[in-house]
């Protein structure tokens, strides 16, 4: 049996996520979505509220087609950013006419129109152009990194998110201006 092996464990419920650790975080961690916490759909008009009234949050825009990874990502960073989700390259086209946020989480395999042509489109808009985007994508194979640096992402971070602390930071180097 396993529950021998993990003697005790830690649980805790984050915003909608359950998230797993073993005591000495060397083991393992894992996230299970809480269902019914979250619309099941990412939209343009769906924003993360901030926790302290009055205070100006930086905004970030994820784009990502799969609604458990968008549940985890709104998870690790809605109590310190404004989040606007997008399922489709066509949808945040859209919503970014309407507001320009301070860094784009991009997922690569989209419907429609994948990350990279998308980032083509945003940086050939003269407003988006300088906009920090973090390629968010299950593409971890050896070379994977560097391409997409090459074709113009700011930065890169594979999926699934195991380290919070490193995506966060990620997050913070680049909406911070200082790559």
């Amino acid at each position: 049996m396993y529950i021998a092996f993990f003697r005790s464990i830690e649980v805790k419920l984050v915003i909608t996520i359950l998230r797993v650790d073993s005591p000495t975080k060397l083991g393992f961690s894992a996230f299970y979505p809480v269902p019914g916490q979250f619309p099941e759909r990412g939209c343009g008009n769906c924003t993360s509220e901030g926790m302290s009234e009055g205070v100006m949050m930086k905004s970030i825009v994820l784009i990502e087609d799969n609604k458990d990874n968008r549940l985890l990502v709104r998870a690790i960073v809605s109590e310190l950013y404004e989040l606007t989700e997008y399922v489709t390259g066509f949808e945040a086209l859209q919503g970014l006419k309407r507001k320009v946020p301070e860094l784009i989480l991009l997922d690569i395999s989209l419907p429609g129109m994948d990350g990279v042509e998308l980032l083509s489109h945003i940086r050939n808009d003269e407003r988006l152009k300088k906009l920090p985007v973090i390629a968010l994508t299950a593409h971890a194979m050896s070379g994977d990194r560097e391409r997409y640096l090459g074709v113009g992402f700011n930065d890169y971070v594979a999926k699934p998110i195991v380290d919070e602390d490193a995506f966060l930071a990620t997050i913070a180097r680049w909406i911070n201006n200082s790559p």
